[in-house]
């Protein structure tokens, strides 16, 4: 019920975010969804799979950060989100 629910949500930020690219608080939520389905990835050892999460969610964040975007609770939650995410990269090498 999690997982349908997270993909459900997903997919509506997806959508969020092709109508509204500017949208930094969508990018961040769509961070978080892509984080949970990599800790759920890493239970079942697809490390692989994992690393793309990780990256994924990376990318969104940084996208967060590009652009003008005045909520600050979404760039601030960006900016740690790539400092964690980070260091879950460099556990994995």
């Amino acid at each position: 019920l999690r997982l349908r629910a997270r993909s459900k949500a997903k997919e509506a930020f997806m959508e969020a975010v092709k109508y509204r690219p500017s949208l930094g608080n969508a990018w961040v939520n769509l961070a978080l969804l892509v984080l949970a389905e990599g800790k759920e990835l890493g239970e079942s050892n697809e490390q692989s799979k994992v690393k793309e999460s990780l990256q994924d969610a990376r990318r969104y964040c940084i996208r967060t950060l590009g652009m003008d975007n005045d909520d600050e609770r979404s760039r601030a939650l960006a900016t740690q989100l790539i400092l964690d995410i980070d260091k879950m990269l460099k556990q994995m090498l």
